[in-house]
């Protein structure tokens, strides 16, 4: 039965060293499909790219881990955002006034409106 490679899907020659087979997976490859040299010894355990990639990670604990810098607000830092917080207040209990000094003109030409279809 004629087998094609899991790379190209061209039907694979028997040749000899032309194809490798996974050692994982089972799948044929063409040497020149995995860029694989004819002539050249593989490891015992190679397993094809594509098997490579599905391949799970292992969690390694030995891995390296830049740890997480820690910045200290200085305390000039921290009196600006109370300045800030002070301002912004003061910001929005104006906006509330304008918007309760709004409402009320609103009403008034509403009574006004009334009081034109009154007539």
């Amino acid at each position: 039965m004629a087998v094609k490679c899991s790379a190209c899907g061209k039907y694979m020659s028997p040749q000899d060293g032309a194809n490798v087979t996974c050692t994982k997976c089972n799948k044929q490859l063409h040497r020149a499909c995995i860029g694989i040299a004819v002539g050249a010894s593989l490891m015992p355990s190679w397993a094809c790219p594509e098997y490579t990639l599905k391949e799970k990670r292992c969690n390694k604990d030995t891995t390296p881990v830049k740890p997480a810098t820690t910045t200290v607000a200085n305390s000039s830092e921290v009196s600006n955002l109370g300045e800030e917080l002070r301002c912004f207040r003061e910001e929005m209990w104006q906006t509330r006034e304008e918007f309760r000094a709004f409402r009320e003109e609103l009403q008034d030409i509403r009574n006004l409106v009334i009081k034109c279809d009154a007539r």
